[in-house]
Formats: C-alpha cells, sequence, structure tokens
C-alpha cells in the first residue's frame, strides 16, 4: 500500500477500540458486499495501533450509496426494517445454537464449514442494518435542507428531528433492564444474565454480564422526555422523517447483534489459536482468510500487534504492518487531520443544541470512565450504550466522529444535552482538564484555557 493511494479521497473517520479479527467482521461485507448488491462499495480503511482502530470511509462512497438508497426508502422505509430484523432474529437463533457448540468436537472441515456458515449468517443481517452509516452521514449536512425543500418551516425543524431521531422500538439495554426490574427471585434473574450475556461484550472480546453492572444501568437509567405536539407536514415530508427515524431505530437496535457476533468470533478465535498453535494474544491480529488457509505468520502478527494498515476494499482485503505501516498510518493521520498544533478552537456539527463551558475530559476507552464528573464536557471518538453512565454526568458531548442518528446524537437529544459530532479532531486537540465552551448551536468548541 502507498500514501497516494488514498491522498485523492475525502475520509470520514470512526474510533472504537477493536481488534483486527473482530473487523474483519464488520468490514468485508460492507466493502466488498455492497459492491456485488450495488455497484458501489463502502470501503474500510483501518487504522490499528495495539487495539485502537480507526476505521475510514470514503466522502464520496457513502455520498453515492445514500443517493442510491435512498428513493427506495422513501417508499416504505419500515418494510425495510422488518425484513433486517427477520434475518437479525435467523442470526441471533443461529449465534443461540453455535454458543453452546464444543468445537474440540469437530474436525477441522467441520470447524472451517461451521465459521463461514457463522459468518454469512452475520453478515445478512449486518450488512443491511450498515446503511445507517451512509444515510446518517449523508443527513448530517443535508437533512434540515431536505425539510425546507420540502416546505417545512425553519422553527419546526428542531422538534421534528427531536421526536423522529429517536429509536422507535426500545434496544437489548432497555429491554434487558425492563426484563430485570421485575425478577423476582435469583433463578429469574441468572435467566436474565444468560439471555443477555452479550450485554457487557466490547469490540475487545466477550466480558461477564453481573447484577452489579445492570444495577448501575438502572440507577443510570434515563427515560425520553416528552416532546409535545409533532407538526402537521405532508405525506412526502413524513416518509422523509419515516427513513430518518428508520435509521436512527437500527442505529440504537443493531448493536445486540454485534455484541453477539463478538461472543461468537471468540469461541472460533481460540479454538483456532489451538489448532494453529498460536497464542491466544496474536489470533486477534489475524484476518479469517489467513485463519481459514491456514496462512498465519506468527512474526508477522506480532508486527500488526503493534502497527497495521488494513483496506477493505471492493475486491479484496489488502494489509501492512511492522514499520511500512507506522510510517503509513503517519502519513494517513497528516492526510486526514491536518495539523493540530495550536488549535484554538473545533468545528463539528450540532447534534443537540445548548451552550455549555466546562472542564475537558477525553475517554477513549471505558476504562477511563473514572476521570468524568458531574457538569465535565465529555470528548471522545465514539459513544455506546456502555457509556450512559458517564453521559449522564457530562454536561455535553462531542465527538470526533458520527451522523445526527448516531448513539452520541440520540442521547443527547434524550437527555437535553449540548452535543456536537463530526469534529473529527476533539479528542486529538483537547486535553484533559482544558476549560472548553460547547456553543453546539453553531457547532463550535471554543478552548478557553489550556491546563497547564
Amino acid at each position: 500500500m502507498n500514501i497516494s493511494d488514498f491522498q485523492n479521497r475525502k475520509w470520514v473517520v470512526l474510533g472504537a477500540n477493536c481488534y483486527p479479527l473482530y473487523a474483519d467482521s464488520f468490514a468485508e461485507p460492507v466493502s466488498q458486499g455492497y459492491y456485488r448488491t450495488y455497484g458501489i462499495p463502502n470501503e474500510v480503511l483501518g487504522v490499528f495501533n495495539k487495539d485502537f482502530f480507526e476505521w475510514l470511509y470514503d466522502n464520496s462512497q457513502l455520498v453515492a450509496l445514500s443517493e442510491k438508497l435512498l428513493p427506495g426508502l422513501l417508499s416504505t422505509p419500515w418494510n425495510y426494517y422488518d425484513e433486517w430484523q427477520k434475518n437479525a432474529k435467523s442470526f441471533s437463533v443461529f449465534h443461540e445454537s453455535v454458543i453452546e457448540k464444543d468445537f474440540t468436537a469437530l474436525s477441522h472441515k467441520e470447524l472451517g464449514k461451521l465459521a463461514k456458515e457463522y459468518h454469512r449468517i452475520f453478515w445478512l443481517q449486518f450488512a443491511p442494518s450498515n446503511i445507517i452509516e451512509p444515510l446518517s452521514y449523508y443527513f448530517q449536512s443535508r437533512f434540515k435542507k431536505m425539510l425546507t425543500l420540502k416546505g417545512t418551516k425553519e422553527n419546526e425543524i428542531d422538534q421534528l428531528m427531536d421526536y423522529y431521531g429517536r429509536s422507535k422500538y426500545p434496544n437489548y439495554i432497555k429491554e434487558c433492564l425492563a426484563e430485570y426490574r421485575l425478577a423476582k427471585n435469583e433463578d429469574v434473574i441468572q435467566a436474565v444474565l444468560k439471555k443477555y450475556a452479550y450485554l457487557a461484550n466490547d469490540y475487545l472480546g466477550p466480558k461477564v454480564l453481573t447484577k452489579a453492572y445492570l444495577d448501575e444501568l438502572l440507577k443510570q437509567e434515563t427515560h425520553e422526555p416528552h416532546v409535545g405536539a409533532v407538526p402537521a407536514v405532508s405525506p412526502e415530508t413524513q416518509l422523509l422523517l419515516e427513513v430518518f427515524q428508520m435509521v436512527a431505530t437500527i442505529q440504537d437496535v443493531r448493536k445486540a447483534y454485534s455484541l453477539m457476533m463478538i461472543a461468537g468470533v471468540h469461541n472460533f478465535a481460540i479454538e483456532y489459536a489451538k489448532r494453529l498453535k498460536l497464542p491466544d494474544t496474536l489470533i486477534w491480529y489475524a484476518l479469517w482468510k489467513e485463519i481459514y488457509a491456514g496462512d498465519v505468520n506468527e512474526k508477522k502478527l506480532e508486527e500488526r500487534r503493534e502497527h497495521s494498515v488494513i483496506l477493505w476494499g471492493k475486491k479484496e482485503t489488502v494489509a501492512c504492518e511492522g514499520i511500512e505501516a507506522e510510517k503509513l498510518a503517519a502519513d494517513i493521520h497528516t492526510l486526514v487531520f491536518g495539523s493540530t498544533k495550536d488549535v484554538k478552537k473545533v468545528k463539528g456539527i450540532c447534534a443537540s443544541p445548548g451552550k455549555v463551558t466546562g472542564r475537558a475530559v477525553v475517554v477513549m476507552h471505558p476504562d477511563e470512565f473514572h476521570k468524568v464528573k458531574k457538569g465535565d464536557v465529555l470528548f471522545t471518538m465514539m459513544t455506546r450504550p456502555e457509556y450512559l453512565p458517564v453521559m449522564q454526568l457530562a454536561a455535553a458531548f462531542v465527538t470526533d466522529e458520527g451522523g445526527i442518528t448516531s448513539h452520541a446524537a440520540i442521547v443527547a437529544r434524550e437527555m437535553k444535552k449540548p452535543c456536537i459530532i463530526a469534529t473529527k479532531i476533539g479528542t486529538k486537540v483537547v486535553k484533559d482538564g482544558d476549560l472548553v465552551e460547547v456553543d453546539a448551536d453553531k457547532g463550535i468548541v471554543r478552548i478557553l484555557e489550556k491546563k497547564k
């Protein structure tokens, strides 16, 4: 790979703590799968540093996909959701059957066949759900104008976006907490913990779901405020708003299936590590095509663990590691972010209005939640459901990535807190303890005073 391959593109950045093996399961169905289905890829450029992953999308591909998908969705948006849910439920059932299997009893051929089938069924639900990435990005700079062109009054737009920018259905956390709250004895509690075992997982692997974890979520549970009567709109505008809400709903609901997949892939990977005589600590840096082919090189994986750049292209996946990847990653950062030295103002997009001043806290992983105190301004790459306790404490949220139907945007509107998304460089410019002003109405963060 060469930096010249990426210079003429405008990149949209997401980020999370994630291993290449898990990222591979997410990226292939949208890069190559979208190209086969729509003739337009949704290529992923992954820049890894140990367990942190910057996930870059090509802006022009996101726009092209959105413009191809949107006309069809405007006719019957919830039919698309219902079809996706059928695939999601099928994966859930198959996952439950696989998670209980004893892989040691399978031959190598049988294990490979099962792992490929597991991925196939996961991809059948993940690819359709991932339309939220192009559409959320597309809407973030166009949705207000689209509503205005359809005759919506400017003073009604924020109220409509507030109402339709929320999930229509409860997500897996709300469903779990509802069942947990009603559990009257230990047997029922244990059944809830087993049913929602995936809930505490993250993209670094499975975690054990405990009563203490659910008790903490109950303390921090938020309730959507009543938004009042929604302005009447034309039937054409209503369909556009329904697409907007459908995207927000998938955004809120779909992570359950991704977290299930983490547990399934973990079990397959541990078994393959034994058979390929690889340390458990290295298998997470392999790609599935390498595992299936038995083509794993321990030295290469050790280099990939330190630095790697992986391009999930429209026809194939290409990876580099070691010194080559370290230099390429530095060049990509310069290309995408430019210079962040002496920056005093960061621009993004308003996801929830308001203006606050507070102490900045940068959180890149749940291990850093302890840093957040009441009234702080939370800076992060993106938020996820496990961020809810610190979002409850924070006075405002600023994210590097995200669209107006992203998790941070939805929660900010629910909590009535200012939120600026898609800053790209917020976490790179601001340091813990800086005094910042968040003017979400204008999409601007001002650094008022740097911590000495």
